[in-house]
């Protein structure tokens, strides 16, 4: 299991803007007690493409001739 860090800072109106900058993932709750629910979702999300596309090869295609 990894673990990411998330960023809490507040925001306008009373809302809590939330960040993973590891992965990128920004979400926002209004009650702080949520972040933990708000963000697994994103962070589960872009954690699975972080890890294909660094276990993914990419081909060169064919050049015209």
């Amino acid at each position: 299991m990894r673990t990411f860090v998330v960023v809490a800072q507040r925001g306008a109106q009373d809302v809590w803007v939330l960040e993973c900058p590891a992965l990128g993932a920004v979400s926002q709750v209004q009650d702080l007690d949520r972040a933990t629910e708000e963000m697994r979702e994103p962070i589960s999300y872009l954690s699975s493409l972080d890890q294909s596309a660094s276990g993914s090869r990419c081909a060169k295609s064919p050049q015209p001739a």
